[in-house]
């Protein structure tokens, strides 16, 4: 299989996190991407069919249809006979594609029963493009974000207002199911990894789409989650013997937990114990 390098990385495409990339495949080869949780995706074959499985039972993509598929669903792809697969990777539509335009443009793109995209010809026009760019090897991240929202415009620009809504609803709904699960998780995990680890995620890459998503890195926003549950904890349960308190908060220890308090409160956990509301 001849995997050709995406725009926004110089990474091959089984570690690519965002951008364009070109994919080669034989008959019968399968295809499953990276990171399938955390980033939505864009499958468009070039030359050859495949069959796309979101589950165990696969359907027909072709030649000529567009498949757009919205993060925390894992796929994977048969090749039917040889293929050039383009796959786009991206977190969130940006916010200039999101607003509504005046009026339509051009030729339409349609949505079939299926819910596969029949792109318009201004959209197939792009797709070539971006074909030839990454298989020139031309790209940046400045790239990437203008082909990304060349893209969704020419979408918008061919879809009806309501087809195309209600895909940036799918979309967003799907992207915010990622800060939902990490909320969910954060307090049962100890570090970085092992929360990149329950998200599926590979941390590097965690790392990044936290840090896109939260403003801040995983181990600040876990720092701060911590600090404020010992706060909490101290506030609502004054005088508790700190054995148990250490206990009840995740401590493996009274000292382990006296060290975490002088360095992030700056208080012993005696005196937060003590007077918990200063």
């Amino acid at each position: 299989m001849t995997i050709h390098r995406p725009i926004l990385t110089d990474a091959p495409l089984p570690q690519q996190e965002m951008g364009f990339a070109v994919v080669e495949l034989v008959e019968g080869e399968i295809y499953t991407p990276p990171h399938g949780f955390s980033l939505h995706s864009v499958l468009c074959p070039l030359k050859g069919d495949l069959r796309l499985f979101t589950g165990d039972i696969g359907r027909p993509l072709p030649t000529g249809r567009m498949a757009i598929l919205p993060m925390g669903r894992q796929f994977r792809v048969e090749a039917v006979g040889e293929v050039r697969l383009l796959v786009f990777r991206f977190i969130r539509v940006l916010p200039q594609a999101a607003r509504p335009l005046p009026a339509p443009l051009g030729d339409a793109s349609r949505i079939e029963p299926s819910g596969l995209l029949v792109p318009s010809p201004l959209l197939s026009t792009l797709i070539s493009q971006l074909t030839h760019y990454v298989l020139l090897g031309i790209g940046s991240a400045e790239l990437f974000e203008a082909k990304q929202l060349e893209f969704f415009l020419l979408l918008q620009s061919s879809l009806p207002a309501n087809a195309y809504a209600g895909l940036l609803r799918q979309l967003s709904a799907h992207r915010h199911s990622f800060k939902s699960q990490v909320i969910s998780l954060a307090d049962r995990c100890d570090s970085v990894s092992q929360l990149a680890s329950m998200m599926h995620v590979d941390r590097t890459h965690f790392f990044r789409l936290f840090k896109r998503e939260f403003g801040e890195s995983p181990s600040q926003w876990l720092l701060r989650r911590k600090v404020s549950r010992v706060r909490t904890y101290f506030y609502s349960h004054p005088d508790e013997p700190l054995k148990v308190a250490a206990e009840q908060l995740g401590f493996s220890s009274m000292t382990v937990l006296e060290d975490f308090c002088v360095q992030n409160l700056h208080q012993t956990a005696s005196q937060l114990a003590r007077h918990p509301e200063e």
